[in-house]
């Protein structure tokens, strides 16, 4: 009976093997159906790292894109247009430019664009008006107090280094420092307590007089260069300088000024939401938008038709035609997208790099003009 049957110590022998048969994944049909569940969980596992990486890979790329837009690299050209224009207006006027004093010039104006922008960020943390704008360098390190204050510290040491750098290059006539200290503190009440100029629509015609002012304050350092002046002396001779066709100087300053205005009027349209939502009063939430790009359009041809207005009044060269033939296509196009796009604010947004382009080309070709109006005299 018990060769038949078998006893039931056998049969619970045999059970045991078959549970640890299961466990390991060998033997029957069970171990086989084990092993295809253990492959599928494998590639899954493969299959969600791969996704996993590609996302960290993709939050990266997306990160240091908007970094990139933080520091705005394309907008430091404004700190040069200035500086390069109003030294080659002296050149060609006076035959005088000094380049190392150019570079230290560059180098000062790019610190104080720098102080501008960090610290329009915390302001406009503070107020609440960038609280959907990614790009902010306040909102990349976290919007914590701890990175407002960072990045405040780090823009007024900014500020710090390139007004000592002024200091050191003004000490004979400190009409250009006066003028500069001028321009950064309209700078300062556009954007900061308890002034906020910008807010109420201020922007445009501080970032011009800032403008003009800063490439009237290059001009007199490159002339008045080891010339003992005193402040009141100073300011005298740079209204007559103004006043004066044979300087070079005053129509270049506006065309500098400008189109510098233009940047900050494009930048507008992709924000207007967020302005009216904080109370700023901006042209584009004073006027709309169309009304806005008509006037970007407005203000382009009275720029462009000013050089040869200029040239036949003997305010500027008969080089200086060039700015017009190289300027126009691109501008007009920044008009025709603006004008098109006005209200589309994700593709709108690029209009102000658009016009960054273009007054970075303007300034460079009319630096080149006034610069070969000097050397056609000397040959």
């Amino acid at each position: 009976e018990q060769q038949w049957f078998g006893t039931g110590e056998e049969e619970e022998k045999e059970r045991g093997w078959k549970k640890l048969n299961m466990k390991r994944g060998g033997g029957g049909g069970g171990g086989e159906r084990n092993g295809v569940v253990d492959g599928a969980g494998v590639r899954m596992e493969k299959k969600n790292k791969d996704e996993s990486g590609r996302k960290e890979e993709e939050e990266e790329k997306e990160r240091r894109l908007l970094w990139k837009q933080a520091i705005k690299i394309p907008m430091y050209t404004v700190a040069l247009s200035p500086m390069l224009v109003g030294s080659c207006a002296a050149y060609a006027s006076r035959g005088v430019i000094d380049i190392g004093l150019l570079f230290q010039l560059v180098f000062s104006a790019v610190g104080i664009i720098a102080w501008l922008n960090l610290s329009n960020d915390v302001f406009d943390s503070d107020t609440g008006i960038d609280k959907n704008k990614r790009e902010s360098v306040v909102n990349l390190l976290g919007r914590t107090k701890s990175a407002r204050n960072s990045v405040l510290l780090l823009a007024t040491l900014l500020l710090i280094v390139s007004l000592l750098s002024l200091l050191s290059i003004t000490a004979f006539d400190r009409t250009p420092l006066l003028l500069l200290s001028i321009s950064i503190s309209l700078g300062y009440a556009y954007q900061g307590p308890p002034f906020r100029l910008g807010y109420y629509g201020l922007g445009e015609p501080i970032t011009f007089l800032t403008w003009f002012a800063s490439t009237a304050a290059a001009f007199h350092i490159q002339t008045s260069r080891n010339t003992i002046r005193t402040l009141s002396h100073g300011i005298q001779h740079l209204f007559s300088t103004l006043s004066n066709p044979n300087s070079f100087l005053t129509v270049p300053a506006t065309l500098v000024a400008g189109f510098t205005m233009l940047i900050l009027l494009t930048s507008h349209f992709h924000q207007i939401h967020d302005d009216a939502r904080a109370g700023k009063k901006s042209p584009a939430v004073r006027l709309g938008t169309a009304n806005t790009a008509t006037l970007v359009t407005t203000l382009v041809c009275l720029f462009l038709a000013l050089v040869p207005l200029a040239m036949l009044t003997g305010f500027l060269p008969a080089e200086c035609l060039l700015c017009v033939f190289v300027a126009a296509k691109p501008a007009f196009d920044g008009c025709r997208f603006v004008l098109k796009y006005h209200d589309q604010p994700s593709i709108v947004r690029t209009a102000k790099y658009r016009f960054v382009r273009i007054h970075f080309l303007l300034s460079i070709t009319l630096s080149f003009c006034l610069t070969m109006h000097r050397l056609k005299l000397v040959t």
